[in-house]
């Protein structure tokens, strides 16, 4: 009776070791091609950026002339500020002054950060009228990482 037992048991063992898993199905083929298209992308975009050459930041201003207004007692002048570059740009000062008021002091504006090829807006206030006057607008300082 062992006999038949073990002669079962080796038949079963050697019919489980034959069988073949089912197919994948069509969820797991398409959580295979997501994934593969990911790190192809990956891997093409960090291609890309590694072969892009670093360029130091500039910063450019655009003075929104149409969008200042007076507010209360000063001017609010819009600036959007732009970095062209490759870099970040961190603790960017921005300096704006009227050109043709020599007694106005330099109004200043703090960016934090500023990552390349990005933009912003910041409002600078004057005392005087600057519509106008030209606004002359300057990098005071920044830190690259």
């Amino acid at each position: 009776m062992s006999a038949d037992k073990e002669q079962n048991q080796q038949e079963g063992a050697s019919s489980s070791a034959t069988k073949q898993a089912p197919p994948p199905t069509w969820l797991s083929w398409s959580i295979r091609g997501a994934s593969l298209v990911l790190i192809v992308g990956l891997l093409g975009y960090f291609s890309f950026m590694a072969t892009q050459p670093d360029t130091r930041p500039t910063i450019t201003f655009v003075v929104e002339k149409f969008d200042i207004e007076q507010r209360g007692t000063g001017w609010a002048v819009p600036v959007r500020v732009k970095n062209t570059g490759s870099m970040s740009v961190h603790a960017l000062k921005v300096k704006g002054a009227l050109t043709q008021v020599p007694g106005e002091p330099e109004e200043t504006a703090d960016i934090p950060l500023l990552g390349p090829r990005e933009e912003v807006s910041v409002t600078l206030w004057f005392d005087e009228d600057p519509r106008r006057k030209r606004v002359e607008m300057s990098v005071g300082s920044y830190l690259l990482p």
